[in-house]
């Protein structure tokens, strides 16, 4: 029973492969929904039962998630199958195992394909400063991050050390020596982690999200040591990000906090994936970049002085949400009608 549960749940996986969707859903005593293209649709083809998807946990997960998995209820981690690799949140509804299953792009995406690459480039050059990648769940934060990663290592020789949760793309040592490890396998706590890396002699520094307190504190101290560090960050906008940063730290603080975040910022990235007139998907960028007048700013503490910023350095890379969806509408790339 448990081998014929797996088989089913492969058979879903190449599915949704053949049909590039992005994300799977697979509910207790219910069919499989797909979502493709933003679109979420249900598959009547395949009907899980709550012993279905236990048999598969119980066979796709090592005894450490296992464990896991019963004290917190919850679950990150990866699965490999069939030359691709997911990404599976495993959750409890209704006291029975629910699967969000999100499919992970076959090869690192180049960074030439992103519009904004000249930019995400020379800020990379750079070599220092947290450079943070923002948006919401499901616009492509990670696949960024790791054409990014992709370019250092086909550029130049670095020590690059991630810390994820869990591992999505990977990295095949070229110029750059990649070391990746994975929450809950390689280590418990990601701000101690971030700590023992800078012992490792590492050059760049990639934390999946940014979620608390002291992995922020740990964030932004390693990139003020002079390490280039990329993160993620779930915030709509540049202003919202900052915005983001500074909630993690008590008011009392916020001078001191303004200041090292002014000092450790490299750029900030927010994105969205918008439709194209092809029916697919393309990545807009909303673009800061830690001139010396946006660091003066934030010091300040008057982050909606940044939209203009933003709007007067244009020239230097710098764009607003708005300039990239322009961009994009002036190109023929997409349709006004999209835009929400």
């Amino acid at each position: 029973m448990a081998s014929i549960s797996l088989s089913k749940f492969q058979l879903v996986l190449q599915k949704a492969i053949t049909l590039n969707a992005s994300d799977i859903h697979l509910g207790a005593n219910n069919f499989v929904y797909l979502r493709r293209k933003n679109e979420l649709k249900i598959d009547k083809t395949y009907f899980f039962s709550n012993s279905d998807i236990i048999n598969v946990l119980g066979q796709i997960l090592s005894e450490c998630q296992r464990d896991l998995l019963k004290r917190q209820k919850a679950l990150d981690c990866a699965y490999a199958y069939a030359d691709r690799r997911f990404r599976l949140n495993v959750f409890q509804a209704g006291g029975k195992f629910n699967l969000a299953v999100r499919l992970i792009n076959k090869n690192i995406l180049n960074i030439n394909s992103l519009i904004t690459a000249d930019v995400l480039k020379r800020q990379l050059q750079g070599n220092k400063g947290l450079i943070l990648i923002c948006g919401a769940t499901g616009t492509g934060k990670s696949t960024t991050l790791a054409s990014m990663l992709e370019y250092i290592n086909r550029s130049g020789t670095k020590h690059i050390i991630t810390l994820e949760d869990p591992i999505e793309y990977i990295f095949t040592n070229n110029k750059s020596l990649i070391q990746q490890r994975e929450y809950n396998e390689d280590f418990s706590d990601f701000a101690q982690a971030v700590k023992m890396a800078l012992r490792q002699d590492p050059d760049i520094l990639m934390i999946g999200e940014i979620r608390d307190t002291p992995t922020m504190q740990a964030t932004l101290a390693a990139a003020e040591t002079g390490h280039l560090v990329l993160g993620t960050l779930h915030a709509g906008s540049a202003v919202e990000a900052l915005s983001r940063m500074e909630s993690f730290f008590p008011s009392n603080d916020q001078n001191s906090i303004l200041t090292q975040i002014a000092q450790s910022l490299n750029c900030i990235i927010v994105q969205k994936l918008l439709p194209t007139l092809q029916n697919e998907l393309v990545c807009c960028m909303e673009i800061l970049l830690a001139t010396s007048s946006v660091r003066n700013i934030i010091r300040q503490g008057q982050n909606q002085q940044l939209v203009s910023q933003m709007q007067l350095n244009r020239q230097k890379g710098m764009q607003t949400m708005q300039d990239g969806i322009n961009y994009l509408l002036e190109r023929g790339i997409i349709d006004k009608t999209v835009i929400k």
